[in-house]
């Protein structure tokens, strides 16, 4: 899995989904979700408004 985060202004629609003014700040995350041999299999992006928490866990297993 691989994660991209960027603070930034909301435009127009993530403002609307998110009930917050155009160019209010939100932080996006990009996630690209990888198979065994490195091939996306999965992508996201989540737009989280300014002062919201997003609690993330992780169970990492197996072995290289």
């Amino acid at each position: 899995m691989i994660e991209e985060r960027a603070a930034m202004l909301a435009d127009a629609d993530p403002a609307k989904l998110l009930g917050v003014a155009p160019g209010s700040p939100v932080l996006l995350t990009r996630t690209r979700y990888l198979g065994s041999e490195g091939q996306v299999n999965a992508y996201s992006e989540h737009f989280a408004p300014s002062g919201t928490w997003r609690t993330l866990s992780y169970a990492i297993t197996g072995s290289r």
